[in-house]
C-alpha cells in the first residue's frame, strides 16, 4: 500500500509488502520479512530476527538485532546494532555502534564506526572516525582517518592523513598514504605501498614497517620506539638530514653517501648527525631515537615483502 503522509507499523512473525512511502516511516518488527519500494523521508526501524529489503531511502536510525537490512542508498545513517548485516549503495554520513556485524557501502560521506568483532566495507569516503576491536575494514579512499584499534585488520586503498591515537596487534595495508601518524603502537605491522609525505611514530614497540615507495620531495621520518624495524624504499637523488640517538642500532642506509657530522658510539649506544646532498631549509629529515631501532633504506625496486 502506499501511506502519504507517513506510516507507523508494528509486526511480528509476518512477510509484507509495501509500496513507496511518501512520508515518514516507522517500523517495528520482530522475526518479520520486510519488502518495500522507496522511502522518501525519514525511517525509524527497530528488529530482531527480520530481513528487511528496500530501495532508495532517506536518513535512516535502526536498532537491529541479527537482522539484514538492504537497501539500494540512503541519506545518513544512525545505527546500534548486533550481529546483524546492512548492505546499501551511496549513503550520506554514518555513525554505527556494532557488535559481531557486517557492513558493505557504495560512497558514502563522514563514517564514525564504534564497534567489537565486525567488518566495514567501503568504497570512496570523506573523514573516518574507527574505534576498533577485532574488526576488520577495507575502504578504496578517505581523507583523514581518526583511529583507535585492537586486533584489527586495515586494507586501505588510498587515504591522505592516518593518525593513529593508539593500536595493539593490528595489521595495516595501505596502497597510497600522504602522512601516517602513530602516537602509540604495540606489536603492529604496517605495508604501505607508497608513502608521500612522512611517517610519524610517537611510540613504538615491536613494530615493523615496510614502506615500497617515497617521491622525490619526501619529508623524511621522526620515529620513537622499542624493537621498531623499518624497511623503506628511499628516492636516489633524495636529499636528507639524518640524525639519530639510539641504543642497539640496526642501520642499513648507505652511510658512505653522507657527510657525517656526528658519530660518536659507546657501549652499543649511537649519536650520529648527518646530511646528505646539498643541504636547504625544509629538506627531508630522517630522525630515530629509542631501542634496537632497525632502518634499512632499498631502492623503490626492491621488494620488502
Amino acid at each position: 500500500f502506499i501511506a502519504e503522509n507517513g506510516l507507523v507499523l508494528s509486526s511480528k512473525y509476518s512477510v509484507i509488502e509495501l509500496e513507496d512511502i511518501n512520508g515518514t516511516a516507522s517500523f517495528t518488527l520482530y522475526n518479520d520479512k520486510l519488502y518495500g519500494g522507496n522511502v522518501n523521508n525519514y525511517l525509524s526501524i527497530e528488529a530482531k530476527y527480520s530481513t528487511i529489503e528496500l530501495k532508495a531511502v532517506k536518513d535512516v536510525a535502526a536498532d537491529l538485532y541479527n537482522t539484514d537490512l538492504e537497501t539500494s542508498s540512503m541519506g545518513n545513517l544512525s545505527i546500534e546494532s548486533k550481529y546483524s548485516k546492512v548492505r546499501t549503495g551511496d549513503a550520506a554520513n554514518i555513525t554505527i555502534n556494532s557488535y559481531s556485524d557486517k557492513y558493505s557501502f557504495g560512497n558514502t560521506g563522514n563514517i564514525k564506526f564504534t564497534d567489537k568483532y565486525s567488518d566495514l566495507k567501503a568504497e570512496v569516503s570523506r573523514d573516518l572516525i574507527l574505534d576498533c576491536y577485532t574488526s576488520t575494514v577495507s575502504i578504496a579512499g578517505m581523507n583523514n582517518v581518526d583511529l583507535i584499534s585492537k586486533y584489527g585488520k586495515y586494507e586501505l586503498d588510498s587515504v591522505t592523513n592516518l593518525h593513529i591515537s593508539s593500536c595493539y596487534s593490528d595489521n595495516f595495508q595501505v596502497q597510497s598514504i600522504q602522512t601516517l601518524n602513530v602516537s602509540e603502537s604495540k606489536y603492529c605491522t604496517y605495508k604501505l605501498g607508497y608513502l608521500s609525505s612522512q611517517l610519524l611514530l610517537k611510540e613504538g614497540y615491536s613494530d615493523k614497517f615496510f614502506i615500497t615507495g617515497t617521491p622525490a620531495d619526501f619529508k623524511g621520518i621522526k620515529v620513537n620506539g622499542k624493537y621498531v624495524k623499518i624497511e623503506m624504499a628511499v628516492y636516489e637523488a633524495l636529499n636528507y638530514r639524518f640524525k639519530a640517538n639510539l641504543k642497539y642500532p640496526k642501520l642499513d642506509i648507505d652511510e658512505e653517501s653522507m657527510d657525517v657530522k656526528i658519530k660518536i658510539l659507546e657501549s652499543s649506544q649511537l649519536e650520529m648527525e648527518a646530511t646528505k646532498g646539498a643541504v636547504t631549509d625544509g629538506m627531508a629529515e630522517f630522525v630515530l631515537y629509542g631501542y634496537d631501532v632497525s632502518l634499512t633504506f632499498t631502492t623503490p625496486s626492491q621488494s620488502l615483502y
